[in-house]
């Protein structure tokens, strides 16, 4: 009976072990079922190699409303192919991610549905219809979730709440599948219609096609050796295309195409050949040292109009503004190279011509705007007066008045004023030679009317007196008392409607009577103020402003003088290194004389090196000076070095007064970067929008690009807004 009993008890337990191993392994349980769970469904199988199977991404959100999901599932692109992401039936309706391919060897999915969300215990995401490529036969899980517990950018689940979702996912199920019946991917893809297209001066598109789903790179350069190749496209497909950038114009390249499929076989196409274009002339040809450009004598009938180009034109003329070149009936008689000469006839004494001239190359690139030559022939005896123009009284008070006028040619200043049309009064003549008038007239009545005209007498002593004129004095008002002068010493001043330029210095203005002591002390126009007159008058008038004794630096002093034939910038040559004079202020400054100038061609000019940096005498402080003319104080070595095209050999030291000269970089920018900052000393502060950008008169040409070095280097000030 015992013995009954045990191989009874024998037989059932081999059943039972027998059940076990026939029922299919299930895949593990990574983190905890505490919160919301993935899952894949099956989690296991076997599958004939190139026969599809569909697989479901499901979620159980353990009794919590979710409104979005990501499943990211890690697979082996060399065992398995996706075929194709179905969402029919997903429980979540709205689609913010799909990917097979970006990275390669993970399936992506982004899913979410409107308030208030979804509650389930089985809900579906999505189904995947995948293929077996080779045998394997897995001893752990081959599809995992990128899961890691709280990390919101790999697989998640997100609670429909008022936060804007809470993380909830604790846990995921991987799954392991087993594919039978196939042999291993040892065959490479093949390559066909390899095409080079859309050649331009700088790039080309190279495209071709392969038997199989496979990446994509191009190798290319100038020789078989290629030395290049592009950023390799990780997306499996069967038409590629590769774009090259960065080509030089009319140059053959060679490339060869490449691709590689899922079970890792590399294809390498065979050398082929493209040129590339040469660069399109897109650009008018420059017109410059056009003639007559001054007075002619008296009795001249006939002139030259003649001009330059800097390429081969065909250039015409008119003379009404903005006729197009097309429509231009007059051609120079001398022209289709780069000097253009027409003869003028019918010229006349005391009139003013003006002739507006376009070019166009041979590559069809007419100028949109016109060149204009102005000159006048003289007349034998000047007998016209000057002509009297925008006469204004102005800044009118109980005692006082401002009168001004214009006159279209030089000539001196007087009014005749007085409570009658018989005046009875004049101003001191003012023997300065001038076409823009302002004369005051003070010790007048409050609240009266008062008569005035205005007289100009020209070189020629010819007289123009205007018709009469009335203003009316203000009512007396007791004076209020004058404001502390608010203008800091050294400041550049100037009234508003007045030439006369003002330094102001301990308390006192004192005036600048000429252009060579402006520009001896190193003043700039570009620090000149424009202010109030009221202003100008709160201060003590001082002694006039002297020109100080200058010691030209050797280098500076003994450079020689040069312009490139054609254009007009004047360099000093100092060694085999080119400083640009980038104004008459600072040429004059130099004591140096136009006439010394040469003239060179651009070979002659291309064998030196045009330096842009610069410090002055006796300071520490280095500067580079941008095409726009601006001046860049370079704050520390640090910086100098970070720019590799600054070398320490090629500072140039000038006068202390042509660096006052320049204006100071204000805008920066980082390179490759929109955002654009007022930079005040160390200190960048962010303008915030272009609206801000031009309400304040910011110019987008002062605007200077700067590298991350230097751009670390300033503080961070408020933003403005």
């Amino acid at each position: 009976m015992f013995t009954r009993k045990y191989n009874l008890f024998i037989i059932l337990l081999l059943m039972v072990i027998a059940v076990l191993f026939a029922l299919p392994a299930k895949a593990a349980l990574v983190g905890n079922t505490n919160q919301a769970t993935l899952l894949l469904s099956p989690q296991t199988g076997s599958y004939q190699a190139g026969i599809s199977f569909s697989i479901d991404v499901m979620v159980n959100t353990n009794n919590q409303s979710v409104n979005a999901i990501a499943a990211y599932i890690n697979y082996n692109i060399s065992l398995f192919a996706v075929d194709a992401i179905d969402y029919t039936g997903s429980v979540f309706t709205i689609q913010w991610e799909s990917s097979t391919t970006s990275p390669a060897g993970m399936i992506k999915i982004g899913r979410s549905v409107p308030a208030p969300g979804v509650t389930t215990a089985n809900g579906k995401i999505a189904t995947i219809r995948l293929r077996g490529l080779a045998n394997t036969s897995p001893s752990s899980d081959n599809f995992n979730f990128d899961f890691t517990a709280g990390d919101a950018n790999k697989s998640a689940v997100f609670l429909a709440d008022t936060s804007g979702g809470t993380y909830i996912l604790s846990g995921v199920y991987n799954a392991m599948y087993t594919i039978v019946g196939g042999t291993a991917d040892t065959t490479a893809p093949t390559i066909s219609s390899v095409l080079a297209s859309s050649i331009t001066s700088s790039g080309a598109t190279i495209s071709w096609t392969t038997n199989e789903a496979s990446n994509s790179q191009v190798d290319y350069g100038t020789t078989v050796s290629y030395g290049s190749q592009t950023t390799l496209d990780s997306s499996m497909v069967i038409s590629h295309s590769q774009s090259l950038s960065g080509l030089s114009p009319s140059t053959t390249y060679h490339y060869r195409v490449k691709s590689r499929d899922a079970a890792g076989n590399l294809a390498t196409g065979s050398d082929n050949t493209f040129t590339t274009s040469a660069v399109a002339d897109a650009t008018p040809p420059v017109r410059f040292a056009g003639s007559p450009s001054t007075n002619l004598s008296s009795g001249t009938n006939q002139a030259t109009l003649s001009l330059t180009t800097n390429e081969s034109a065909t250039c015409r003329y008119s003379a009404t503004a903005g006729i197009a070149y097309s429509s231009m009936s007059n051609t120079f008689l001398t022209t289709g190279g780069t000097s253009h000469s027409a003869s003028i006839s019918g010229l006349t004494d005391q009139n003013t011509y003006t002739y507006y001239v376009k070019c166009q190359d041979s590559a069809g690139n007419a100028n949109p705007d016109d060149y204009q030559i102005t000159f006048s022939v003289a007349s034998t005896t000047d007998t016209i007066p000057p002509v009297l123009s925008s006469i204004t009284a102005s800044s009118i008070i109980s005692d006082s008045a401002v009168i001004t006028w214009t006159t279209n040619e030089v000539s001196d200043s007087q009014i005749e004023y007085g409570t009658t049309a018989s005046y009875g009064s004049q101003t001191s003549l003012a023997v300065s030679l001038a076409t823009y008038h302002s004369v005051t007239l003070s010790g007048l009545f409050a609240s009266t009317l008062y008569h005035y005209r205005v007289k100009s007498r020209d070189a020629a002593s010819n007289l123009a007196i205007s018709l009469d004129f009335t203003f009316t004095t203000n009512s007396f008002v007791s004076p209020t008392p004058t404001p502390a002068p608010t203008l800091a010493d050294g400041s550049l001043v100037r009234a508003a409607g007045d030439t006369k330029v003002f330094l102001i210095q301990n308390n006192q203005k004192q005036w600048i009577p000429s252009l060579d002591v402006f520009v001896a002390n190193g003043y700039s126009w570009g620090n000149v103020s424009v202010v109030d007159s009221s202003v100008l008058n709160q201060y003590q008038e001082g002694s006039p402003v002297t020109a100080v004794t200058i010691v030209i630096p050797s280098a500076l002093a003994n450079a020689t003088l040069i312009r490139v034939n054609g254009y007009p910038k004047v360099y000093a040559l100092v060694g085999t290194k080119l400083h640009w004079i980038p104004n008459p202020e600072i040429f004059n400054l130099y004591q140096y004389k136009w006439q010394n100038v040469e003239i060179i061609s651009t070979a002659q000019y291309q064998q030196y090196k045009e330096t842009k940096l610069i410090k002055g005498v006796d300071d520490s402080k280095i500067y580079y000076i941008h095409p726009n003319g601006l001046k860049h104080w370079v704050i520390n070595e640090n910086i100098f070095n970070s720019y590799s095209a600054n070398k320490w050999d090629d500072i140039i030291e000038v006068l202390p007064a042509e660096v006052n000269n320049y204006v100071s970089v204000t805008l920066i920018r980082l390179q490759n970067d929109p955002k654009v900052f007022l930079l005040q000393g160390t200190t960048r502060s962010w303008i915030k929008t272009a609206d801000i950008f031009n309400q304040r008169g910011y110019k987008w040409g002062d605007v200077v690009n700067i590298n991350q070095t230097e751009f670390n280097a300033y503080q961070e000030g408020t933003a403005i807004e």
